[in-house]
């Protein structure tokens, strides 16, 4: 039996449609597909760029000028790293390139063991300082290494808040002194 012209359209028509609805479906797909970027649900910043990663790094507003910096190191290279010091600009102004400097008090050099998680903050290893500091600014600071390529990132500065969420953290120690450079 052989099929006739109108079924023949039908047929046609119908497989026609169906890739359409294929084509139309696919269009919002691709490389750029929001599934495929990345989510940061955490307040603060990451860096995965050399062998030691650094995440969630905030700077937690101590309602002073200062903020303690609060973050998980991941030292990934095969032998022992050290954090050997921190420097920084704040997101504006004028005295230096792309803002004013940061007053740093660093309890340093952090020791970062082959593999281990470090987390840094609740004991103030890192304190930041420049007039007017409030949650909701950034940051410009540049972990230095011994080993490691420095790490530069935008530090968002957030408020301590009611709920309790970074209680953990330091609050900022009565002194503020230099950034010691090895």
């Amino acid at each position: 039996m052989r099929p006739t012209a109108s079924r023949l359209r039908r047929g046609a028509a119908g497989i026609s449609a169906a890739a359409c609805l294929l084509a139309l479906g696919a269009c919002g797909t691709g490389f750029d597909a929001q599934t495929n970027q990345v989510y940061q649900p955490a307040a603060g910043a990451n860096d995965h760029a050399t062998d030691v990663d650094l995440l969630n790094v905030v700077g937690v507003d101590n309602s002073d000028d200062t903020a303690t910096i609060s973050a998980s190191v991941l030292n990934k290279a095969d032998a022992d790293e050290t954090i050997t010091g921190v420097t920084g600009v704040t997101d504006s102004g004028d005295d230096v390139e792309g803002g004013k400097e940061v007053d740093i008090t660093f309890a340093g050099p952090i020791d970062l063991p082959h593999g281990d998680l470090v987390k840094l903050g609740e004991e103030a290893e890192i304190v930041i300082s420049y007039e007017d500091l409030g949650g909701g600014q950034y940051a410009t600071l540049t972990f230095e290494f011994q080993n490691a390529a420095p790490v530069e990132m935008d530090v968002p500065i957030v408020s301590r808040g009611d709920e309790g969420v970074y209680d953990a953290v330091a609050e900022a120690p009565a002194q503020k002194s230099e950034n010691p450079k090895s």
